[in-house]
């Protein structure tokens, strides 16, 4: 279905799903390997971004906490809308545009979330689970996280836990590159060196 690799990134909320992410795409750029990150949220945020700045002033991306949270019942609200008339709406999505890319790549995707989606797009998985200070993991946010994400943990290719670093970026990335040498061996780097180079500038 792909000439691109595909990982799908999953875990409950702030987890560091995209902190992973961004990471395992900085590391692979450095080798000279092209990855792009992909978000089923991105795009379901792309559909509803016009309707909620007309209607409301807000973006469908924002950072702020409180506008976030106010957003968020429409947002799901939408994206179940779309599963429910087929439940790989979002996953049909993402696949044409890792297909639709000039080049081959290391696809990364970051909010897997769904076991349907995984079955749809292919590639492995990637499992985090974030640790409080107290011992305690991140809770499920929604019902449809307290359901699937045990599911895509037990399911899950590879499967990593990590501390709450109180939002400390730097130890984040450095506990990203820990993962990153577990995931990718150093054949597959040199192997995608040649599979997958970052196209030259003409």
């Amino acid at each position: 279905m792909f000439n691109s690799k595909i990982y799908l990134v999953s875990g409950t909320a702030r987890s560091g799903k995209d902190t992973v992410t961004q990471s395992f795409i900085k590391i692979l750029s450095s080798f000279g390997i092209l990855a792009k990150r992909y978000a089923f949220a991105d795009e379901l945020k792309k559909r509803l971004d016009s309707f909620l700045r007309m209607h409301l002033g807000i973006s469908a991306f924002t950072e702020d906490a409180e506008e976030k949270a106010l957003i968020r019942p429409i947002l799901l609200a939408w994206g179940k809308i779309c599963r429910e008339t087929d439940e790989n709406y979002w996953a049909k999505i993402v696949a044409e545009k890792i297909k639709n890319e000039p080049y081959p790549h290391v696809a990364i995707v970051s909010d897997y979330r769904y076991p349907n989606e995984h079955k749809f797009l292919g590639g492995e998985t990637i499992h985090l689970t974030r640790v409080k200070e107290n011992g305690e993991t991140f809770p499920p946010v929604g019902a449809d996280e307290e359901k699937y994400n045990p599911v895509l943990l037990e399911s899950a290719t590879h499967k990593f836990s990590w501390e709450n670093y109180s939002d400390n970026l730097d130890s984040c990335y450095y506990k990203a590159q820990e993962f990153f040498g577990q995931v990718f061996s150093p054949e597959q780097i040199s192997q995608w060196q040649n599979d997958f180079p970052i196209p030259t500038q003409n």
